[in-house]
């Protein structure tokens, strides 16, 4: 499925992955914006990873709780991130 295809559908819950790709969802402008709207919304996302994400991503996923922490698990309100071992 393309972000382009699903851009209009809603998600009880959008979950990100890390890793080396997590640069190329940063710069997909259809992710941020179905982003926002969860967020906007007060629907749950999550970004998961091996790594940190990108600054761009964590500044999206950031706005929606009460920001940014490094940390193994954090859950803030419909925010959860992690990052790997």
């Amino acid at each position: 499925v393309l972000f382009h295809d699903c851009a209009q559908t809603e998600w009880a819950a959008i979950a990100c992955p890390g890793g080396e790709g997590c640069e190329r969802l940063a710069d997909c402008t259809e992710l941020i914006e179905l982003l926002r709207r969860q967020r906007r919304k007060l629907r749950p996302m999550v970004a998961v990873g091996e790594s940190y994400p990108s600054a761009r991503l964590k500044k999206v996923i950031g706005a929606a709780c009460a920001g940014w922490w490094d940390a193994k698990v954090v859950v803030d309100r419909k925010v959860v991130t992690s990052q790997g071992p």
